[in-house]
C-alpha cells in the first residue's frame, strides 16, 4: 500500500505542480492530464507468485487534485489493474500493467517496479 501527497503554495510554475497518472501512480491516466497546486493519492497492490519467477499483481488506486485543500476529494478519480511480472533478480522486474481510468485503459511495459 502506498499513499502521497503534495501540496504547494505560492506561484508555482506549471510544469512542477503537482499531478496524477502515469506508470508509477493512478496507472490509467495519462501522466500529467490531472494537474493543481494540491494532490492526493492511495494506492493498493497485492502481488501473487504464480511459478517460479513469474507473478500477477492486482491494484486498485484513488486520487484527486484540487486548487486548494478545501477542494480536495470533490471529484475523486478511481483506477484499477492489473499485470504480470517477471523477476530478473531481487527487486528488479519486468512488468507489463493495464491500468483503467475514467476514459478507458492503458498500457504499461517497464523494468523495475512501482514501489
Amino acid at each position: 500500500m502506498a499513499g502521497t501527497s503534495n501540496l504547494t503554495s505560492g506561484n508555482v510554475p506549471w510544469n512542477q505542480l503537482p499531478d496524477l497518472g502515469g506508470a508509477d501512480a493512478m496507472r490509467g491516466y495519462v501522466l500529467g492530464r490531472y494537474r493543481d497546486n494540491q494532490m492526493m493519492m492511495g494506492q493498493v497492490e497485492y502481488r501473487l507468485p504464480v511459478y517460479w519467477r513469474v507473478g500477477v499483481v492486482f491494484w486498485g488506486a484513488a486520487g484527486t487534485v484540487s486548487e486548494n485543500v478545501s477542494g480536495l476529494w470533490d471529484k475523486t478519480l478511481a483506477s484499477a489493474g492489473t499485470g504480470f511480472r517477471f523477476k530478473i533478480k531481487d527487486k528488479v522486474n519486468v512488468r507489463a500493467d493495464i491500468g483503467y481510468g475514467e476514459h478507458g485503459g492503458t498500457f504499461y511495459f517497464h523494468v523495475n517496479e512501482v514501489f
